[in-house]
């Protein structure tokens, strides 16, 4: 097979594996190419809550903790 022809080969939505074919509405990405509707269908991820965020161990006593002092 030569270059030309692979190059010839339409784009293939990396979402649902068929090809996009010329005038299909799509979206061009770094991962590659998609059709419009299988974006639009594609499950999003959600923002991050950052009350969902891990924190790291705190070494301080819980607050209303009695603190020994001299």
């Amino acid at each position: 097979m030569s270059p030309r022809a692979a190059h010839d080969d339409p784009p293939t939505c990396r979402l649902c594996g068929q090809p996009i074919r010329d005038g299909e509405p799509r979206y061009r990405e770094a991962e590659g190419d998609v059709h419009a509707e299988c974006r639009e269908k594609a499950p999003r991820p959600r923002a991050t809550d950052i009350s969902d965020c891990p924190r790291p161990p705190s070494h301080a006593p819980p607050p209303g903790t009695p603190v020994a002092g001299p």
